[in-house]
């Protein structure tokens, strides 16, 4: 019998039946229309955004990457982390990359009440000096959105590798990211040790595939 033929679609099951789109649709733009989702451009300009630093094992590997390509990133970091390395966060505003929020436990929306969710984001801003954020798992409630706004640029995403996922592999991360990223683009990766084999293996190509494509690396505003 002849094998099926896999086909990567733009949403996967995760095995804790976690759902994440790839590509996120127009609709998500439509039902939350305060927050970011992807950047208005005319130029070819991909916003590459990571998530959970900084971390001894995978940061300073990807500001080596981005620095090779002449490449910039908005990192959303753990309030946590950045208090354990303050070296880290230096090192990122050092080479002209921005910061985020992202909470200061990396907390779950949607099982966070609202005060003390803010009180997370809180707590992450007194290490981490920003105006965006993103909340973890992209989870967030209507009530903490309203909360956040006044002070913050809620950062979502149009396009996630799902390097987090353990069924898929860096040469799936990798395409989907080829496949899905257009200008305007902001592109979800994981500076996050659990996922630095992965990251690894992904960054340098991706990041020669958007200089072949064309394309410019910038900050979020």
């Amino acid at each position: 019998m002849k094998a099926k033929k896999r086909i990567d679609k733009p949403i996967t099951k995760l095995k804790y039946n976690v759902l994440y789109l790839v590509k996120n649709p127009a609709v998500f733009r439509w039902l939350y229309p305060t927050l970011l989702w992807q950047m208005p451009t005319k130029n070819k300009t991909i916003y590459l955004t990571f998530d959970d630093g900084v971390t001894p094992e995978l940061t300073p590997f990807i500001v080596a990457q981005l620095d090779a390509f002449d490449a910039k990133a908005t990192f959303f970091l753990v309030g946590q982390q950045a208090e354990k390395h303050p070296e880290l966060v230096a090192l990122l505003l050092e080479k002209g990359h921005r910061l985020g929020n992202h909470t200061h436990n990396h907390c779950n929306g949607w099982k966070t009440d609202t005060a003390t969710y803010c009180q997370s984001v809180a707590d992450c801003a007194k290490v981490v000096e920003t105006r965006l954020f993103r909340p973890p798992y992209g989870k967030i409630s209507r009530s903490q959105i309203r909360a956040l706004a006044p002070n913050y640029t809620i950062v979502m995403w149009d396009v996630i590798a799902g390097d987090f996922d353990p069924k898929a592999d860096a040469a799936t991360c990798l395409r989907r990211l080829k496949k899905y990223a257009r200008s305007g683009s902001i592109v979800v990766l994981h500076d996050n040790a659990r996922f630095a084999d992965k990251v690894r293996q992904i960054l340098p190509p991706l990041l020669q595939f958007y200089k072949e494509e064309g394309y410019k690396l910038e900050l979020l505003p």
